[in-house]
């Protein structure tokens, strides 16, 4: 079997005989696996999933079509939140307490609850959120806490879907892919 190899400007060519094709893919299979169940790459595509997550929806896009949330808030909401305002410090995100669009940052503190966790040995990278969201503070007291994750499924449940991977988010994870790869190459660790 003749092989080339290309750099877009040179080319080289190589004959190679395969005498057993079924060892090749099983080597190639234990090398990919071995990629992408490295702790490194994962992390990696955890931080820039996370990033990705959070910048979306800071622009107050959707995650996927990364089109603007379709959600409307409510006058009664709009109200709600310029009341709340005078009693909570605001992220420097928010679109302010007159829009009657939502990017999820009033204060903030939902979005910093997003983390994400590796687990090599399945070679999986998961988007969670953690704890409490705080309740917000009123002229006579404060709202009562909720958990983050509730939150979540009911903003998914108004239309607000930040949890999603964008064709440019992929596009991302390739070229992380493909420089980690590269990397391991180099320094003959592959």
């Amino acid at each position: 079997m003749w092989m080339i190899f290309t750099n877009g400007v040179s080319a080289v060519s190589v004959n190679v005989k395969f005498k057993n094709i079924a060892n090749v893919r099983d080597s190639i299979r234990r090398i990919f696996d071995r990629i992408k169940k490295d702790p490194e790459l994962l992390r990696q595509i955890g931080d820039v999933t996370l990033k990705d997550i959070i910048g979306n929806a800071r622009a107050g896009r959707d995650a996927e079509t990364r089109q603007k949330f379709p959600v409307s808030l409510s006058e009664s909401w709009v109200k709600t939140r310029r009341y709340l305002s005078r009693f909570n410090g605001v992220s420097e995100y928010f679109y302010g307490v007159e829009s009657r669009k939502s990017n999820l940052s009033f204060t903030g503190k939902f979005l910093a609850s997003f983390k994400f966790k590796t687990t090599p040995n399945d070679g999986k990278v998961t988007i969670l959120t953690e704890g409490d969201h705080p309740g917000y503070k009123t002229r006579t007291g404060s709202t009562k806490p909720v958990s983050n994750n509730k939150l979540l499924g009911y903003l998914e449940d108004k239309g607000f879907i930040f949890m999603g991977v964008s064709l440019s988010l992929r596009s991302k994870i390739n070229v992380l892919t493909k420089r980690f790869i590269r990397n391991l190459i180099k320094t003959r660790r592959l």
